[in-house]
């Protein structure tokens, strides 16, 4: 690679966010991460039916897994060269159900970075304003 490709992300903070609105059968897809021709990582997932919407969180870490030293059931991992280096990406490909099994299949795929769950952003707000009415308090 001379440095072209795109700086996709860290493949250590950073995920594929795949939404499964509707399966009605366990089906297979497959993500391709290319530097080039040469290096380049393939994560196959093999996803059960899902009637009622799911979101899964792939971590990019997963296609460094080269010889699947950390084994996830239903996934396996696939490696020409060093891998894929996805701050120089020349190309990414989703191949969804390779086999042609399902009849029904509704899903997005996007990336997304680790952010706190809104929740969790909720409970350190009212834990500041706590902190602030407190001190307030005694000052007074």
């Amino acid at each position: 690679g001379g440095g072209s490709g795109l700086n996709f992300a860290n493949a250590l903070t950073d995920f594929f966010e795949l939404h499964v609105e509707f399966a009605d059968g366990g089906f297979k897809f497959v993500l391709e991460a290319y530097t080039d021709a040469a290096n380049w990582s393939k994560v196959t997932i093999t996803s059960n039916q899902h009637l009622t919407p799911v979101t899964s969180l792939i971590p990019l870490a997963a296609f460094l897994d080269c010889t699947n030293a950390f084994p996830v059931p239903g996934v396996t991992v696939q490696c020409g060269g060093t891998g894929v280096d996805f701050t120089n990406l020349g190309a990414l490909q989703a191949v969804i159900d390779p086999n042609g099994t399902f009849t029904a299949l509704d899903l997005t795929l996007g990336k997304a970075l680790l952010v706190p769950e809104p929740g969790a952003l909720a409970l350190v707000g009212l834990a500041l304003a706590g902190a602030g009415l407190a001190s307030r308090r005694r000052k007074a």
